[in-house]
Parts: C-alpha cells; structure tokens; sequence
C-alpha cells in the first residue's frame, strides 16, 4: 500500500518564500513571470485564507480561558 502524500500549510509557506527568493535572484525567463507571478499570488491568499481561521480559534480558546478564569 502507497503512503499518502500530505503538505501542511507551512509546506506551502515555504514554496512561497522559495519561489519569492528564486524571483528575487533571476532566477525566472521574462516570459515565465506571469505565471509565476500568478501562481505565487493565489498561494499567497490561500496561505491568508488558511492563516485566519486559525488566528480566531486561537482568539476564541483565549477568551475561554479568561472566562474560566473569572
């Protein structure tokens, strides 16, 4: 049986930061930027999407916890 393959959000992190650094060092054909360029945007607001949900959960757990406080 074949072992599922899974990326984590920091995974992607990652490939955004790699492909940032790549463009930053020339690494790109100017003919290839747009689609870089593209791609790179809808992992950004994917990883944005993916961020926020997370920042209420964090939110809400520490509101809890205030309230059990009290």
């Amino acid at each position: 049986m074949e072992e599922q393959v899974q990326l984590s959000v920091s995974d992607l992190a990652n490939i955004k930061q790699i492909i940032d650094t790549a463009a930053s060092r020339g690494a790109f054909k100017t003919d290839e930027f747009k689609v870089v360029g593209e791609v790179c945007d809808r992992l950004g607001a994917f990883l944005a999407s993916a961020k926020q949900p997370a920042q209420c959960t964090q939110a809400s757990e520490s509101e809890e916890t205030k309230e059990n406080e009290e």
